[in-house]
Parts: structure tokens; sequence; C-alpha cells
């Protein structure tokens, strides 16, 4: 779950701009603090230097020529600088340890060029040349010019100031585009078939006009989807009269092969008419289904029977478990044998008959039904519950149908609550898993 949360905030729109505002922020103000700094520096620093130097030429008077080490000890007493002479003919110093002096840069004073001042990570050391030898003035503190920064309170504000500015940023962002997740939620929901989802429009800027173009799309979708179906029912509705005056007319007609060839076909049309309408009378909210318990063993059986005599034939594998359910008993009956008819019907070349099994999952039954024949490709498999979709694009009838039985068994199993499940792929058989609650 963790490695899918980073996965996905890797991926994510937000975490991107995120991210570039956060590194936006450190680099403007890196580069302001920057340009200050250097400027406080240029403008602080000059002056000091200046009043530095005066004041080591006062003390080098004080101490005298030659230099008195006791003079010198006096002055270092009171200061902040340690003093040393290096002579020709005496070298002393006010304390044992001294800055290495190779590590300075040094530059001649604008006061005056016999005074040399050396700065190295914030101490300062001034030579002073006479004419025997050279005074040398160390500083023993370190001068900063933004103390303040290493003081552990100012860091912590520094750093909750930070985490407050980074978590407005976020929160922004989250406002700002909160209608892609919307948007994205909606685009799944209709994937998955809610046309009737609506994301909020509620907001005045482009994303607000892309949430409104997406409701005003799936209400175009839904209506025109609504005026498909409601043709298809009207069209059934109306051939019903025909069909019956067909079928008088049939059995008036004399016995022959032509007869029995017409009946078959009538048989087809209003077999085609009864999918239709009870389809979509199983889609409409107010469906009404007749339940009661079912032992989906013994409808297994009895349509295993009927078809006991097709080729490649069935195989019962498993039956385990209590397998009673609330259903409509018909209209599993009708689900099982449009799945097994279709099992064998895509089979013929296999010589591997049909399996079927079933089991008991935690508050559900399970139905599952494996062929080993053709097999459906990826890219037909995604349609198969479309009504009238075949993924066989002749329709001929030695393969059956017009592609309304897995969308009139797709109806049946949600009308129940349930699933159905397909796994195929080409030359590798499908297998068909109805899961039903108890």
């Amino acid at each position: 779950m963790a490695g899918d949360f980073a996965s996905w905030r890797a991926r994510s729109v937000f975490t991107k701009l995120l991210v570039v505002l956060i590194i936006t922020g450190i680099l403007i103000n890196g580069v302001v603090f920057g340009f200050f700094a250097a400027l406080f520096r240029n403008e602080q620093t000059r002056p000091f230097h200046k009043d530095l130097v005066n004041y080591i030429v006062l003390l080098a008077r004080e101490v005298g020529d030659p230099p008195d080490l006791e003079k010198a000890r006096a002055i270092a007493a009171r200061s902040s600088f340690r003093i040393r002479y290096e002579g020709v003919d005496n070298s002393w110093a006010t304390a044992n340890t001294h800055l290495p002096l190779e590590q300075f840069s040094f530059k001649p004073s604008e006061l005056d060029p016999g005074i040399k001042l050396g700065i190295y990570r914030g101490r300062h050391v001034v030579i002073v040349d006479r004419e025997k030898g050279r005074l040398i003035f160390e500083s023993e503190a370190q001068r900063r010019f933004f103390p303040e920064l290493l003081k552990t309170h100012h860091i912590v504000i520094l750093f909750l100031s930070l985490i407050s500015v980074t978590l407005m940023a976020w929160l922004a962002l989250s406002w700002i585009l909160k209608p892609l997740r919307w948007l994205s939620t909606g685009v799944q929901q209709v994937a998955d078939g809610n046309l009737a989802h609506k994301v909020p429009a509620s907001r005045q800027d482009e994303l607000g006009e892309l949430s409104r173009a997406f409701n005003s799309m799936t209400a175009r979708i839904r209506n025109m989807l609504a005026s498909h179906e409601q043709l298809l029912l009207d069209v059934s509705h109306e051939l019903r009269s025909p069909l019956t005056r067909m079928n008088v007319l049939l059995e008036l007609l004399a016995d022959s092969k032509t007869k029995e060839s017409l009946r078959q076909d009538v048989r087809e049309i209003e077999h085609l008419v009864t999918e239709l309408l009870e389809a979509a009378r199983l889609r409409a909210p107010n469906a009404t289904l007749h339940r009661a318990e079912v032992d989906l063993a013994d409808i297994i059986i009895s349509t295993v029977r009927f078809h006991a005599h097709q080729r490649p034939g069935v195989k019962l594998m498993d039956l385990a478990g209590d397998l009673r359910c609330q259903a409509d008993r018909d209209l599993l009956v009708i689900v099982i044998r449009n799945l097994i008819t279709n099992a064998l019907k895509y089979s013929e070349g296999s010589t591997r008959p049909v399996e079927i099994s079933a089991y008991v999952e935690p508050d559900r039954v399970a139905l599952r039904i494996t062929d080993f024949g053709e097999g459906i490709s990826a890219a037909d498999l995604p349609h198969i519950f479309e009504p009238f979709y075949r993924a066989d694009k002749s329709r001929a009838r030695s393969t059956g149908g017009y592609g309304l039985g897995l969308s009139l068994c797709k109806a049946i199993i949600d009308a129940h609550n349930g699933e159905l499940k397909v796994e195929s792929g080409v030359g590798k058989g499908t297998t068909v898993t109805v899961l039903l609650p108890r």
C-alpha cells in the first residue's frame, strides 16, 4: 500500500507542482539572502577595517619602538588581541599560541602601506612593520556579521516558518487542483458504467469549465444510450404481434422442410425479443426478482444433464460445500444454460470437455465454467457484455446468437448484486466465474 501511494505521488501533477514551488522558493530566498549578505559585508566591513587599522596604530605606538613586552602584555590583558614581536635582535609573544599566518591573505592598508591586514574565517591579523622587525596583532575572537543565525531559537523559528510556508503552499495547491481529483473520480465512475455520476462544477476557473464540460458530455451519452435502449424496447414490443401471426400461419401450413426452417427462424426471433425485453426489465431501477432459497448444485446438475450429448462434452469437477443462496431460480437457469452453451459452442475444435465446478466463499457462492476452445482476444474481452457485440463478426448460425446472451447474463447477475468475471486468451480457452451473495 505504501509503495502504491509513493508511486502515485511520484506521478502526481500536484506533487510535481509542489516540488517546483518549494525549489523556486528556496532558490529565490537563497539569491536574495546572498545578494543582501554580500552587500552588507561590503558596506559593513570597510569602515570596520579602517577603525581596526587606526586602533592598531594607536596600540603599536603604545607598545613603543623598540617594542616593550610588559606594555604589550598590559594591552593584551585589556583587549582581545594577542601580540607578538618578530625582530632581528629578539622575539617575544604575549601568549604561547598564535594563528598560522600562512592561512591568511594579507593586503596593505589604505591608510599606511607599512600595515598589512589579513582575514581568515572571521579572524583578523594586523602586521605592523618596524625597522628591525614586525609587530603582529592577532584577534582572539572570531568576528561574525550574522551571529544571530547561530542561535538555536532563531534556527527553530526559521525551520517552523519554512514548514508553515510549505503547508500553506500544499493547502493552496490542493484547493486549486481539487477539480482534477474530482474529474479523475468521475472518469473512473463512467468507465465502471455509472453515467449518472456528476463532478462538482462550482469553480469559475478553467478547471470549473472542464468539470461542466465533463458533466455535459456524460449527460449527452446517457441520453443517447437511453434513446438506444428505448428504440430496442419499442421495436421488440412491436415485433411480438407479427411473430404471433407468423406462428398461427405456420401451423396452417403442411409439414415440410420449408415449414421447419421458417419455424426455427421465428423461434430465433422470439428468443431475441425475449432476451431484449428481459435485459431491459432487469436494468430498470424498479426491477423485481422472485427470490427464494435456491440450491445452485441442483441447477448445475440438471443443466449438465441437458447438455450431456453435446460435443466435446461437459465434465462436472466438484460441487463443494453448501451452495444454497437467495436468488430467482428461473433467471439463474438462463444464466447457467447460456454460459454452458457458449462454452460448448466455442470448444468444438477441442478434445477436452468443458469443466464445471462450484464452491463456497465467505458470504458468497461461486460457479466456475472453463472451456479449452479458441478463447477471446484482449481487444474483444472488455466488450463481450455489450448488447449485440460478438467476437465472431460472421454472426453465423453455427456459432449462434446475436451477441445478447452474455449481456443478459450480466444483467441478471447484476440484478442479484453478484459479479460475473471472464478470463480468456486466444488459444488458451475461457474461464467464466459467477459470484452470488448468499
